[in-house]
């Protein structure tokens, strides 16, 4: 889906009427587990609820969604942004793998971005923004080209995630691992400008500093 902006938190009132709607029935995952959620919410947020239960498919007759290829915790990860407005402890995702490692827990990240993606909810990752930061500030956590493409596809302009990768990678490759990335500029809307932007920020801190960081 391409990047959008989320809709502005509704009204109180309207956040009632929402509530107080039709509800409709999706079963999530493997194990399809049932959640009954209102309707109007769903549909004010994500395009995907919209384009199923306000049309001609199947789903808009029977008000009923299978999403049995979803992650249950992505999920209500999800719903809990719908319906509070923010995110309480995503963590690192360790809440999803208590034993994995620092490169795990980052592909979980990117996975995490793709996932909100699909139903047009970006704005949940900037949630995790902190901790993703922590996971990027390990050495070992090293930014791949899937990772910019995810990103910079899943989020719009202006997200504090796309300047966050963009400094990890020219703060902690060598010359020849930046080069990796040239292709992006021309290919990925928007990683240019961000990435001229993070020049521009170095440069004027080597101008204060009287010294080169990188």
């Amino acid at each position: 889906m391409a990047p959008r902006s989320m809709p502005k938190r509704p009204s109180p009132s309207e956040f009632r009427d929402m509530l107080a709607g039709p509800r409709v029935d999706i079963s999530v995952g493997p194990r399809k587990k049932h959640y009954l959620l209102p309707k109007l919410l769903l549909c004010y947020y994500s395009p995907f609820f919209e384009k199923y239960f306000n049309v001609v498919f199947k789903e808009g007759q029977t008000q009923e969604l299978e999403l049995f290829e979803d992650r249950v915790e992505f999920f209500e990860i999800m719903i809990e942004f719908m319906l509070y407005g923010k995110v309480e402890n995503v963590g690192s995702l360790h809440k999803f793998n208590l034993n994995s490692t620092v490169i795990e827990d980052k592909k979980e990240f990117i996975e995490f971005i793709k996932y909100n993606d699909k139903y047009g909810l970006g704005e949940i990752s900037n949630e995790a923004q902190q901790e993703f930061s922590k996971l990027l500030g390990y050495s070992v956590a090293k930014v791949d080209v899937s990772d910019v493409e995810v990103v910079f596809g899943a989020l719009p302009a202006g997200s504090p995630l796309r300047t966050l990768l963009v400094r990890k990678i020219y703060s902690s490759n060598t010359f020849e691992d930046i080069q990796k990335f040239r292709s992006q500029e021309y290919s990925i809307p928007g990683y240019a400008a961000e990435v001229l932007d993070c020049l521009r920020a170095n440069f004027d801190v080597t101008m204060k500093r009287g010294k080169s960081r990188w």
